[in-house]
Formats: structure tokens, sequence, C-alpha cells
């Protein structure tokens, strides 16, 4: 009877462990720093030229906001002057990801706030839209939330 107990009390403590052991497993980014960068699957371009595929040789930065996040909106001017100073060797993505909700007029919203943002947002802007193709492949794959 005492093994009985000793084996079910032992399979208690290891349960959790295995189960917090799989989470972390699944939750493990498959995109790491040095790996080919997945392809860009958007809904919409929204400013810019569109960028159909990543060439081979020439830099790429992606980057991802939303019209309610205060630290991306701040860092758009400093994308924008990036952008200007480095325009002959790298473009620059920036994605809209993550809106509170998505419905036939989130686009024109997001459409709204790049427009409103003219100079400060001086590059070519990209929307995931409800599939959230990018936040997958990119954001997610990375284990990145923010």
């Amino acid at each position: 009877m005492f093994a009985r107990f000793a084996l079910a009390a032992a399979a208690l403590v290891v349960a959790p462990v295995a189960l917090a052991r799989q989470a972390k497993e699944a939750a493990a980014p498959t995109l790491k720093a040095g790996m080919p960068a997945p392809a860009l699957t958007v809904e919409k371009w929204v400013k810019g030229s569109p960028v159909a595929s990543f060439e081979k040789g020439k830099v790429y930065v992606v980057e991802f906001w939303a019209t309610w996040c205060g630290p991306c909106i701040a860092m758009m001017p400093r994308l924008s002057a990036l952008q200007r100073d480095y325009k002959d060797r790298v473009t620059f993505i920036g994605t809209n990801i993550w809106e509170r909700k998505y419905d036939e007029g989130t686009f024109a919203v997001v459409e709204g706030f790049v427009a409103e943002q003219g100079e400060r947002m001086a590059y070519t802007v990209a929307y995931d839209g409800p599939a959230k193709a990018m936040d997958a492949s990119f954001m997610k794959a990375a284990g990145r939330n923010g």
C-alpha cells in the first residue's frame, strides 16, 4: 500500500514538470537569428512599393506595429530617418499586426493612420490583416509577443 502511494505521489510531482517541459518545447522558437527569413505574406500593401519577395544580397528590415502601440508610433520617425539615410542599401517594411479588432473597417483605419503620419512614416508599409500570416511566420515563430 505504501509503495503504491509513493508511486502515485511521484507521478503527481513528475506530471507537472513533464507538462511544463512540453509547454516550453511547444513554445520554443522555430525562427532564430541567422535562419532565412520567412516569405512575405501580407494581405495588402498600404504605402510604398510592394515587396514581392526578399532578394538575395539585399538588406531588409521588417518591423511590426499597431495603431494603438505608443512605442511603435514613437519609433516611426526614427525608422523614416534610417530609410532616408540607407535608401540605396536597405528596405524598411513596417508591418501592421495585432489590431484590437478586425472587421471590414479595420484596413480603412490602418490606411487612414498611415496617411495621417505622412513623412513620420516614410517607408514601405504592409497590412497583415485578420489572417495574421506575418504574425505567425515571424513573431510567433520567433517566440516574440511584442
